[in-house]
């Protein structure tokens, strides 16, 4: 798994900027695996392929089937591990399990608002927040939260109120909750918002398959009079947190 420790995408009127402070184990384009020239990224034909994909420690089979990453047609790889059977409350959908209750809380576009959803397959939640909220709580026994494919329009925010670690799994199919590299989460924040933010968190966080954008920014600082600018995600004073196969986008700053 690729660790960074604080990491936000910014732009301002100069323009965008991936800033990362803390500590990192791997460069940013080793972390995604688009390293310019790397073996996931070049086609049969020795060019760069934009669409290839990457499994962290290991390799993956792409379209063709024969467990590399060279793509001769440039078509969209896609990565589906084998059956693994149902999750425990330590193994990893991008393992091949498939999430089950008791193991998770869950969160889906189609889901309910807190106060109706349980955080069930049955009736997940909305909104990964209410998803943070009943966990923090303490109401579910594992900090393990499963999120499958669509857009989430809020800011996820993560802080002191952690009672555990805390572990979000993207990449899920909202049908067989299994995990599917075209299965893609997407959270976008309000405008002038991040799109996460983890402020003095103690405990361990991880979050696996997860897009944060924030948009184009918006006016000004009322403080300031300075162009407000587009934050994608804002770590600070946290203890441990992890991205796997995650992605930063913020939109112009004014």
């Amino acid at each position: 798994m690729r660790r960074i420790f604080v990491m936000a995408m910014v732009a301002t009127a100069a323009g965008a900027a991936l800033v990362a402070c803390g500590s990192s184990s791997d460069e940013l384009c080793e972390f995604s695996g688009t390293c310019p020239g790397s073996a996931s990224q070049l086609d049969a034909g020795g060019g760069l392929d934009a669409d290839a994909t990457v499994k962290p420690d290991g390799p993956i089979g792409d379209d063709s089937g024969d467990g590399s990453d060279l793509d001769a047609a440039d078509a969209t790889d896609v990565f589906v591990p084998a059956d693994a059977g149902p999750c425990t409350a330590t193994s990893d959908p991008y393992g091949g399990c498939y999430a089950v209750d008791g193991t998770g809380i869950f969160v889906s576009p189609a889901g309910s608002d807190a106060g109706t959803a349980n955080g069930t397959k049955a009736k997940p939640f909305k909104f990964i927040n209410d998803a943070i909220a009943a966990l923090s709580a303490g109401s579910e026994p594992v900090g393990r939260m499963y999120v499958c494919k669509g857009d989430y329009a809020e800011t996820v925010s993560l802080g002191a109120s952690l009672t555990g670690a805390m572990t979000i799994y993207g990449g899920l199919d909202c049908t067989t909750w299994s995990y599917n590299s075209t299965a893609k989460v997407h959270v976008i924040s309000p405008v002038n918002a991040s799109a996460l933010q983890v402020k003095s968190a103690t405990k361990v966080i991880e979050i696996h398959d997860v897009a944060f954008e924030s948009p184009a920014a918006a006016g000004t600082d009322p403080g300031t009079g300075a162009g407000n600018s587009s934050i994608a995600a804002f770590v600070s004073g946290a203890a441990d947190v992890t991205f796997v196969r995650g992605s930063f986008t913020a939109g112009a700053g004014v």
